[in-house]
């Protein structure tokens, strides 16, 4: 048998799954708890399917390994825990899509929003990380 050149063929070649795969009894870590909460559970199952497809090559070409550092960073260490609170944006989103529905209301809702908003601006919160959080000085540029 030739020499592996990729992960999925090294795992291919040792009777194992693809490293990957959700589907194969794969166990996630990460998040504060020490694993990820949606991994087992059967209403996040079209998370798992869209993991398992990135994972399969259907976005890269048939490369499986183009996006492994990327879902395995999602799913074995997920410091941003997005994956942890999956079920959560797509509870909110439903209400969103809800809202939406309701011109009358999302109208409403939008207009409030904007005037309960104050004195936000990026530039006026960016000097402000830099005074109070990062302790930087602005460098001359030009």
């Amino acid at each position: 048998m030739a020499t592996p050149r990729t992960r999925a063929q090294a795992f291919a070649a040792l009777g194992s799954s693809h490293p990957g795969s959700l589907s194969n009894g794969w166990k996630a870590r990460g998040s504060r708890t020490g694993r990820w909460p949606a991994c087992g559970r059967p209403d996040v199952f079209e998370l798992r399917e869209a993991i398992d497809l990135i994972n399969s090559g259907h976005f890269s070409r048939v490369d499986r390994d183009l996006f492994l550092p990327l879902t395995d960073n999602l799913v074995h260490h997920d410091p941003f825990l997005l994956l942890a609170d999956y079920q959560s944006y797509i509870d909110c989103q439903r209400e969103v899509d809800h809202a939406w529905r309701d011109a009358d209301h999302w109208c409403r809702m939008s207009i409030l929003n904007v005037a309960r908003m104050g004195k936000f601006s990026s530039d006026r919160s960016i000097r402000d990380y830099c005074d109070r959080i990062w302790k930087v000085e602005p460098v001359p540029v030009g």
